[in-house]
């Protein structure tokens, strides 16, 4: 009984720390395939591309074999990844942005700020 009692107490105890660590990705919760963004960087060698999103997502970071920060942590980046290229157009118009692949509904934009 004892031992059946220490198997259960030590895998309990191994998936709670499991749990609240940072190798544990949780991606239940899915908004969006990063299939097509991951493709997208994977397919270019940049070694420096940003998310246009709200949050990161760790499972993007994962299959791009890099992490991939949000704009907002990084806003001078040059290569983003997007949704919606044409509102950098609006929302930077000092900045020269093409688009230079797409897949899907996404789009790798290169921004170039040699202008300000």
């Amino acid at each position: 009984i004892f031992g059946v009692v220490a198997l259960f107490a030590g895998n309990f105890l191994g998936l709670m720390i499991l749990m609240s660590s940072s190798f544990w990705l949780w991606e239940l919760n899915e908004h969006w395939s990063v299939e097509s963004p991951a493709n997208l960087v994977s397919r270019s060698n940049i070694s420096q591309v940003v998310l246009d999103a709200d949050f990161e997502r760790p499972s993007l970071s994962w299959y791009a074999g890099q992490r991939v920060p949000i704009l907002t942590s990084a806003p001078n980046a040059e290569w983003i990844l997007t949704k919606n290229p044409q509102k950098f157009d609006t929302l930077f118009p000092n900045r020269d942005c093409i688009s230079t692949d797409r897949e899907e509904n996404w789009s790798l934009l290169f921004c170039d700020y040699s202008n300000n």
